[in-house]
């Protein structure tokens, strides 16, 4: 999914990144960005959902970016990048 519309209206209002893991893989940490890469929310792969706020407040219609850090078993780690638009 590129985009979620969080309006309250029980369909879609959060937006939840699937990270899928082999058994290679120890660790992962998820991050959202507004435009500006201001830190809105990090997350964990078990917590990771946001629901399209920033301490309480709700983030307007825009452009975000998140990232994925993950760490294999050996210790190696890389990051993925994206991102998804909210609208409301």
């Amino acid at each position: 999914m590129n985009f979620f519309k969080h309006n309250g209206d029980g369909f879609n209002d959060t937006c939840k990144i699937k990270v899928i893991l082999s058994n290679n893989y120890i660790f992962s940490k998820i991050s959202i960005f507004d435009r500006y890469g201001k830190l809105l929310k990090n997350m964990t792969i078990n917590s990771n959902f946001w629901d399209g706020t920033y301490n309480g407040v709700l983030m307007p219609t825009n452009d975000y970016w998140y990232s994925i850090e993950l760490t294999k078993n050996d210790g190696s780690s890389f990051v993925r990048q994206g991102h998804f638009t909210l609208r409301r």
